[in-house]
């Protein structure tokens, strides 16, 4: 006779999650899953959806009015050596009227919606964020009108 009951409605308690497993870690260190085979417990946020694990940005890229000619893309982020970025968030601004797009090496991820020159738009809320397909990609940065970029971009390594 097996223990496992069915639940069929919230707990009275308002409390909602998600079971998860996991391996007990070390030290604070392992929190993000290590070399050490340790796996991190997944974290959810309050609509089950899974968080980042250290999806707090540790890295920021300013961008001081970066020339960019339409169609040729410039670095914006060229993360430590066999890493990814991910882009949580951003700032951007372009000094005449046109779109900031986003790319993940050549691969276009984000375009910005048309702004009027010199007015700075910022990042919805972006969940997990934008993970760059490789390691070693670089974001690059590129507009539908040539001008320069200024603000900033945010995110993490993994």
């Amino acid at each position: 006779m097996s223990d496992y009951k069915e639940q069929t409605a919230r707990p009275s308690t308002g409390l909602i999650g998600t079971p998860g497993i996991g391996v007990r870690q070390a030290s604070a260190a392992d929190l993000s899953g290590g070399a050490d085979g340790n796996m991190a417990m997944p974290q959810f946020s309050s609509n089950g959806a899974k968080r980042v694990t250290g999806g707090h940005a540790s890295v920021f890229k300013n961008l001081a009015a970066v020339s960019v000619t339409a169609g040729t893309p410039v670095a914006a982020w060229t993360p430590t050596a066999s890493k990814k970025f991910r882009v949580l968030g951003f700032m951007l601004s372009l000094s005449v009227a046109g779109a900031v797009i986003l790319k993940d090496a050549t691969t276009e991820k984000l375009r910005t919606p048309l702004m009027a020159a010199g007015v700075g738009l910022a990042s919805p809320q972006m969940g997990d964020g934008i993970l760059s397909a490789l390691a070693d990609n670089v974001l690059n940065i590129d507009v539908t009108a040539t001008g320069t970029v200024s603000g900033f971009i945010f995110g993490i390594e993994e």
